[in-house]
């Protein structure tokens, strides 16, 4: 009754996995691969360092303001310029400018103070931040 689906017996060869493997020799490389090795201008090159380094001055920056918080002035700040302008939505990177306040202040701030954030346009668009009234 169960000869059908039953196995009798079972044939492994492993031939191919005992042959030697092929002799990899300078003839056997195939075509030359071109390299991207080259000679790079001074210039250039400190011109990248310098703008790794401008980089990273500016996260330091950003992580110093973060650690030396005054809420509550930036909170005051930002409320005084919303009463000046009431019932205006402006965009972040316009409310940044008005206050003269750099922009981790003014980001912290707003996240912080339960201001109502809105964002038109692409999601990667971070010039299309509002904060609306």
């Amino acid at each position: 009754m169960l000869a059908g689906v039953l196995r009798q017996s079972m044939a492994l060869h492993l031939d191919e996995l005992l042959k030697e493997p092929p002799r990899r020799g300078p003839e056997s490389l195939g075509e030359p691969i071109e390299s991207i090795v080259g000679i790079v201008d001074k210039e250039r090159l400190l011109e990248v360092v310098e703008e790794i380094h401008s980089d990273e001055v500016a996260k330091e920056h950003a992580l110093q303001i973060a650690h030396e918080e005054n809420l509550s002035a930036w909170l005051s700040r930002i409320g005084a310029w919303r009463s000046e302008h009431a019932g205006q939505d402006v965009a972040l990177l316009e409310l940044v400018r008005s206050l003269n306040m750099p922009l981790i202040k003014v980001w912290i701030a707003l996240l912080l103070g339960g201001y109502h954030l809105e964002q038109r346009g692409e999601f990667y668009d971070t010039t299309q931040v509002w904060v609306t009234a």
